[in-house]
């Protein structure tokens, strides 16, 4: 990424950022999200840098609420991934059941317990 001198540019620049982790987001793509996680880093340290007080005041208004915008969108994406994954989980979870002693003392078996991948009582 090629820094800007230009307040609005550096905010076009951060919205195209956050519109390719929407899409990294959709796609579940891990490792395109985390090189853009980098990216957002990078972007973070630059802000402070930058007078946006001498420029047009609609426009920085319209792309602050763009990036605003695309922030919740992609933080929305991030939260329905994470429930996602932890309902796999806990299916995956209460599939799998710790299996008994397989036999006895007297040399009989004792109550195994079945163990499936997925949950499957109703």
């Amino acid at each position: 990424m090629e820094r800007t001198n230009n307040p609005i540019d550096f905010l076009k620049q951060f919205i195209a950022l956050l519109e390719r982790e929407k899409e990294a987001l959709i796609h579940n793509e891990g490792a395109t999200i985390q090189s853009i996680v980098g990216e957002k880093q990078g972007f973070i340290e630059w802000f402070p840098t930058f007078n946006f007080q001498q420029e047009a005041d609609n426009e920085v208004e319209a792309l602050v609420d763009t990036i605003r915008h695309l922030q919740e969108t992609n933080l929305l994406l991030t939260k329905q991934a994470l429930d996602y994954q932890e309902a796999v989980m806990e299916a995956l979870s209460k599939g799998v059941k710790k299996a008994g002693k397989t036999y006895s003392k007297s040399g009989q078996q004792t109550g195994l317990t079945q163990a499936s991948i997925l949950n499957q009582s109703l």
